[in-house]
C-alpha cells in the first residue's frame, strides 16, 4: 500500500477520534464512579470484581446504544476492546464473563444477529488476552504502577485487537475495502487506547493505595505499639467474629496479669515491662510453654498494659475447669519468667470465662466484665467465673443497687440495733446501729460481705455516711422515749479522711436538731492514716460538736493504747475475743489493763460479745461499764428497740 492510499484510508476515519474520545471519557468516568461508590475495606479489587466487570459491561452497552443512533456507516468504532481487556486483567473470570455476556447482548440488540458470530469470537479474544495478563501481572500491577507493566498490556490488546479481527473474519465474508477500513479505525486509535488503558490503571493503583494506607491504619489501632501483640480491640473484633460465624464456636478467654508487678518494675524498670511476656509473643518461644493448651488453638492478646488475654477455642469453662491444664500452663510460664529473670518469683493471677452466646462488644460487655469480677474474685491462681462466682457477681450488683438506693433515700437502709446495757444500774445506754441486708430471695447477707464489697470498689466512704444520715434521722424518736440515749454508727479512717467530714455530720445534727451526745461513731480500721493532719481536723470538729467517739477494737495491740493519748475518745470497746476467753488467766490481765487505760484517759468502757451471765459477772469484776450481747438482746429492728426495757433486771455476782 502506497503512502496516498494509506492517507486516502486514513483520512475518513478522522472524524470518528472525538466520538471515541467521548466513549473513552463516559467509560473512564462511571469506572472512577464505582470504585468510590463499592470502596471496601480490604485490596482494592477485593469483593469487588463482579461489580466491576458488570460496569464495564454496562459502559460497553451504553457506547453501544450511542454509537448506533450517532454514528453513520456500516463501521461504527466503539472502546468495547480495551473494556473486555481490562474486565479480564482486573476482575477474573466472573467479572470477565459479566462484561462479554453485556456486550454480546448489545451487539445482538443494536446490530442483530448478522455477523454476531464473528462478533462474539471478535470480543471473547480481549476477554481471554486479559485473564492471561491477570496471571502473570495481578496483583503487582496494584502494589506499584511501572510503565513497562502498561506497555506489556498494551501490545497485548494490539495483538488482541487483530487477532480477534483475523479469527472473526472467518466466520463472514466481508469486502476487502470493508476490512481495510476497519484496521485503519483500530489503528487510528491505538494511541489514544493507550491513554485510556493508563487512565484506567492508574486509578485502581491509586485506590489500591487508599485500601493500603486504610488497612495500615487500622493494623496500628490494633496492635500493641509495645509487644507487636493485636491488642484489646483486636480481641474485640475476634471475638466478634467469633460470634457472628455460621456455626456456633465454644471457647474460654483467660486474661493473666502479675500480681507482683509493682516488685518486677522496682527492680527492672519500667522500660522492661513490654519484654515481661515475650515468652508468649514469640511463637518459637512459647510452644514449650503453651503446651498445654496448644490443642485449644490459642490466639494471644495484649488485654492491658501488664496483662494478656488468650483464647482457646472448642472448649467448655467445666471441662477446663476440671482439666488443671490452665493451671499447667501458668506453671510453666512462671518458670519461664523466673528464668528469664533471675532472682524474679512471679505471682501470677488468672481469670477464665466462657465465650457465651449474650456477650457484647465494647468494655462494659461479657466476656470483659465476667473476665473483671474473676480477677477480683482472687490475688494468686486462677479464678473461674463458674456457677458459684456468678451468683456472687449478682450479689455484688444487688448490694451495689443497694447503696444506690440507700443514697437516695437512707430512710430506707435496713438497720437493726443492739442495746448497750449499763452495768452499774441495768439501764439501757444506748444501742450499736448494725446492717442486715437480705438478698432478693430473702436470704441475710453477712454486713461484712457487703461492707468488704464496698472497700474493693472504693464507696466503703458513701456506705459510711449514708449509715450515719439513718441513724441520725431517727435520733429524735429514739431520745423522746430512751432519753440520753447514744447510737452508735461505726466509721472508719477513711471517712475521717474526707475533708468537711465533721463539719457535715454537725450540720446534720443541726438539721434534724439533735444534741451532738446523741450519735457515737465507732472508728475502725485505722491502718496508717492517725498522723493525718485532716483526721485531726475533723475529730475536733465531731468533739467540738459534742459527738462522742469510740475506739472499736481496743486492747489488742499497743497501737490501739496509744490512740488514747492522740485524740479524745469517749469510749473504748473491748474486742470480742478478749470477752470470749475471759476465764483465761491472760484475757483478764489484759482486760484490767485495758480498763485501767481507759478510765485514766477519762473514757468508759464497753464489753463487745457479752454471751452469758457469767461473762456479764466477770466483765463488770473487772470494772467494764457497758456490755453488749446476745444475753441481753441480739440486734432488732427500731420498732422493737423503742419497745424494749428501759432497765435490765440482772443479779449482782457475790464476790
Amino acid at each position: 500500500m502506497t503512502l496516498s492510499n494509506l492517507y486516502a484510508q486514513l483520512l475518513p476515519s478522522l472524524p470518528s477520534l472525538p466520538l471515541f474520545t467521548l466513549q473513552a471519557a463516559a467509560a473512564i468516568g462511571m469506572l472512577g464512579a464505582m470504585l468510590v461508590l463499592t470502596r471496601y475495606h480490604g485490596q482494592a479489587i477485593l469483593h469487588r470484581e463482579a461489580y466491576l466487570g458488570l460496569i464495564m459491561g454496562l459502559a460497553i452497552y451504553v457506547i453501544a446504544w450511542f454509537v448506533s443512533g450517532s454514528m453513520k456507516g456500516q463501521v461504527k468504532l466503539n472502546l468495547g476492546t480495551d473494556l473486555l481487556l481490562l474486565s479480564g486483567l482486573l476482575t477474573g473470570w466472573p467479572g470477565g464473563l459479566a462484561c462479554y455476556l453485556l456486550s454480546t447482548l448489545a451487539r445482538y440488540q443494536f446490530s442483530g444477529v448478522e455477523r454476531l458470530l464473528a462478533s462474539m469470537v471478535d470480543t471473547a479474544v480481549p476477554v481471554l488476552a486479559g485473564l492471561l495478563l491477570r496471571r502473570r501481572f495481578y496483583p503487582a500491577l496494584l502494589e506499584s504502577f511501572r510503565w513497562r507493566t502498561l506497555l506489556y498490556i498494551w501490545l497485548a490488546r494490539v495483538v488482541a485487537t487483530y487477532a480477534g479481527l483475523t479469527l472473526g473474519l472467518q466466520f463472514i465474508e466481508v469486502a476487502p475495502a470493508l476490512v481495510q477500513q476497519f484496521v485503519m479505525l483500530r489503528l487510528v486509535v491505538l494511541p489514544l487506547s493507550l491513554f485510556i488503558l493508563y487512565l484506567a490503571l492508574q486509578m485502581m493503583y491509586l485506590d489500591a493505595q487508599v485500601e493500603r494506607q486504610r488497612s495500615r491504619e487500622y493494623h496500628l489501632s490494633h496492635t500493641d505499639a509495645l509487644t507487636g501483640l493485636p491488642n484489646r480491640k483486636a480481641l474485640g473484633v475476634y471475638l466478634a467474629g467469633l460470634r457472628a460465624g455460621t456455626t456456633r464456636c465454644t471457647g474460654c478467654l483467660v486474661v493473666l496479669e502479675l500480681s507482683n508487678l509493682r516488685d518486677f518494675l522496682l527492680r527492672y524498670g519500667l522500660q522492661n515491662g513490654s519484654r515481661l511476656w515475650h515468652r508468649v509473643n514469640d511463637i518459637e518461644w512459647a510452644m514449650p510453654v503453651m503446651h498445654a493448651i496448644s490443642h485449644y488453638r490459642p490466639q494471644v492478646f495484649q488485654y492491658g498494659d501488664f496483662s494478656l488475654a488468650i483464647v482457646l477455642r472448642g472448649t467448655r469453662l467445666a471441662d477446663i475447669e476440671h482439666s488443671g491444664e490452665v493451671e499447667t500452663f501458668l506453671d510453666a510460664l512462671s518458670r519461664a519468667i523466673s528464668a528469664d529473670w533471675h532472682g524474679f518469683r512471679p505471682a501470677l493471677r488468672c481469670a477464665v470465662a466462657e465465650l457465651e452466646d449474650d456477650y457484647g462488644q465494647g468494655e462494659d460487655g461479657l466476656p470483659y466484665r465476667n473476665i473483671t469480677l474473676a480477677l477480683n474474685a482472687h490475688d494468686v491462681g486462677v479464678a473461674y467465673f463458674n456457677d458459684l462466682l456468678r451468683h456472687d457477681s449478682a450479689l455484688d450488683g444487688y448490694i451495689e443497687s443497694a447503696l444506690d438506693a440507700w443514697l437516695a433515700a437512707p430512710s430506707s437502709m435496713p438497720l437493726a440495733f443492739q442495746p448497750k446495757i449499763n452495768l452499774e444500774n441495768g439501764y439501757v445506754a444506748g444501742a450499736e446501729a448494725l446492717l442486715r441486708l437480705h438478698d432478693t430471695v430473702g436470704q441475710p447477707v453477712a454486713a461484712m460481705r457487703a461492707i468488704s464489697l464496698f472497700r474493693q470498689r472504693g464507696r466503703l466512704a458513701e456506705f459510711e455516711w449514708v449509715s450515719v444520715c439513718a441513724v441520725v434521722a431517727i435520733l429524735p424518736q429514739v431520745l423522746s422515749r430512751i432519753p440520753g440515749c447514744s447510737i452508735s454508727v461505726n466509721v472508719s479512717a477513711e471517712s475521717l479522711c474526707k475533708a468537711d467530714f465533721g463539719l457535715q455530720v454537725s450540720l446534720l445534727l443541726q438539721q434534724h436538731q439533735v444534741p451532738g451526745h446523741a450519735l457515737c461513731l465507732e472508728v475502725v480500721e485505722w491502718s496508717e492514716v492517725l498522723q493525718l493532719s485532716q483526721v485531726e481536723q475533723n475529730m475536733a470538729m465531731l468533739a467540738q460538736a459534742g459527738v462522742h467517739l469510740s475506739l472499736d477494737d481496743f486492747g489488742v495491740g499497743y497501737s490501739t493504747l496509744m490512740l488514747l493519748t492522740q485524740f479524745a475518745f469517749a469510749e473504748v470497746k473491748l474486742e470480742q475475743s478478749l470477752v470470749a476467753t475471759i476465764d483465761n488467766r491472760k484475757s483478764r490481765t489484759v482486760i484490767a489493763l485495758a480498763v485501767d487505760v481507759a478510765h485514766r484517759s477519762g473514757a468508759r468502757v464497753v464489753a463487745e460479745g457479752t454471751e452469758t451471765q457469767h461473762d456479764i459477772d466477770c466483765v463488770r469484776e473487772l470494772g467494764v461499764d457497758l456490755a453488749q450481747g446476745h444475753v441481753f438482746s441480739p440486734a432488732v429492728p427500731l420498732p422493737q428497740f423503742l419497745h424494749f426495757p428501759l432497765r435490765q433486771p440482772f443479779k449482782r455476782a457475790r464476790i
